[in-house]
């Protein structure tokens, strides 16, 4: 739909200089050529513009502070700040966090951030950081389960502990237990007998135990939530057959947004989702290729 708009403003302008043309010259052949000159011109100087932009994008994404925020409809859900990636080869994501390219957005700026969007005052949300990815919860519309540390969770459930207050303690159900002991996350003592395990099990959630380990092993239940978030965009790009393409789809439709939208990214609301597609299917083998070469 955003091409055929895009197609259709293109052939406005043509039409339009054409009839300047002809007025001005009284010739068909001549307004014609004179709209097909500018037009060119123009579109020249558009991708000359274009260019310089992708550019700078490819130069300052990476360098530059960027604030990524899950939100729903006017309420923030969780986020994160991503600075100067360009160094970051060979780090682990203990030591990114540790040097602050990677911070975890907390309960406090959750709330100072859901104001600015209420009002959408984009410029207060971006603050000093050179781009803001907002991801609507609709995005994940499609998404029906995600796999957390090899283990399987209805993605309803995981909105669920991303939207608590609590998000250990809403996390940390008798189903979530049993299948983190099994999958080895939590350990118990070996010589414990059934009946003795669930009596370990419950002591240690009232004691707090549990919450606490789990904290431990993820950083802070921001971090949790952020984490999750992660979880549910790699569930979504790898169920979908369409993969990175979807995402491409989700910004044009609005459920992603950029701010601010420098002309590359307005130009991608108005590519057709089929050369997307196209493209990255095209892409995909290639990036196999290579990963398999550097392995």
């Amino acid at each position: 739909m955003s091409f055929v708009i895009g197609l259709l403003i293109y052939i406005v302008i043509f039409i339009a200089l054409a009839a300047v043309g002809f007025f001005l010259l009284k010739s068909i052949f001549k307004a014609l050529a004179a709209a097909s000159g500018i037009m060119l011109v123009l579109t020249i100087i558009l991708g000359l513009i274009v260019a310089a932009d992708v550019k700078s994008l490819s130069e300052n994404f990476k360098t530059k502070d960027k604030l990524i925020l899950l939100t729903e409809q006017s309420s923030v859900l969780t986020g994160v700040k991503v600075g100067d990636v360009s160094k970051t080869q060979g780090k682990d994501f203990a030591a990114m966090l540790k040097d602050g390219t990677i911070v975890f957005v907390t309960a406090t700026d959750v709330n100072s951030y859901a104001s600015s969007l209420a009002q959408k005052d984009y410029d207060a949300l971006l603050g000093s950081n050179y781009k803001l990815i907002m991801i609507d919860l609709k995005v994940f519309d499609s998404l029906q389960t995600v796999e957390f540390n090899k283990m399987q969770f209805s993605k309803d459930f995981i909105v669920s502990v991303i939207k608590s207050d609590s998000p250990a303690d809403t996390l940390l159900t008798d189903e979530t237990l049993t299948k983190m002991i099994d999958s080895g996350m939590f350990k118990l003592p070996d010589t414990l007998t059934a009946e003795q395990k669930t009596m370990y099990i419950e002591k240690a959630k009232q004691d707090g135990l549990l919450k606490k380990a789990m904290i431990d092993q993820f950083g802070s239940e921001d971090a949790l939530k952020v984490i999750l978030l992660g979880l549910m965009f790699n569930s979504l790009v790898s169920d979908s057959k369409e993969g990175p393409a979807l995402l491409i789809e989700k910004y044009q439709d609005g459920n992603i947004q950029i701010y601010k939208e420098s002309i590359t990214f307005k130009l991608i609301k108005f590519m057709p989702v089929s050369l997307i597609k196209k493209f990255a299917g095209n892409m995909q083998p290639a990036a196999t290729e290579q990963a398999a070469a550097t392995s």
